[in-house]
């Protein structure tokens, strides 16, 4: 199957995905050492990438908010108990049941979005080919 660039009409084209995949090194690295009777260890996992390989990069993953909609949860939980033992000030009060609540929602809505959009960013990306002539990045 012959894949054409619509800019300049070449057929020198090729899968972004396999351009990304030669343009990207991963490295790991352990250093070890010791100081009299103690010893310690560490562990780096490293990405490069060459321009090339940043520019036929995939879409970025979804970071899950579950940490922050977790902590929001926790210290709504401890305002809440403040506020039943301390009978705190309106501000708080304020902050407690309004701002947590909202704050948490926008989380929510966020992961649930970029949920459903990243598949759809990935295929697309998945589908794509670059003209190895003038560079242009176009879905085949």
């Amino acid at each position: 199957m012959l894949i054409i660039c619509p800019k300049c009409q070449s057929d020198n084209s090729r899968k972004l995905s396999l351009i990304y995949q030669e343009n990207v090194t991963h490295s790991t690295s352990t250093v070890r050492g010791s100081i009299g009777s103690k010893s310690a260890a560490a562990y780096k996992n490293e990405t490069n990438a060459t321009s090339l390989g940043k520019i036929a990069a995939p879409p970025e993953k979804p970071k899950s908010n579950i940490i922050l909609i977790f902590k929001t949860i926790f210290i709504t939980w401890i305002g809440i108990i403040v506020f039943t033992i301390f009978k705190a000030l309106v501000l708080i009060e304020l902050l407690i049941f309004l701002v947590f609540p909202i704050y948490l929602f926008w989380a929510l809505r966020k992961n649930i979005l970029y949920s459903r959009k990243y598949p759809k960013l990935y295929k697309k990306w998945d589908n794509s080919f670059m003209c190895q002539r003038c560079g242009t990045i176009f879905e085949g």
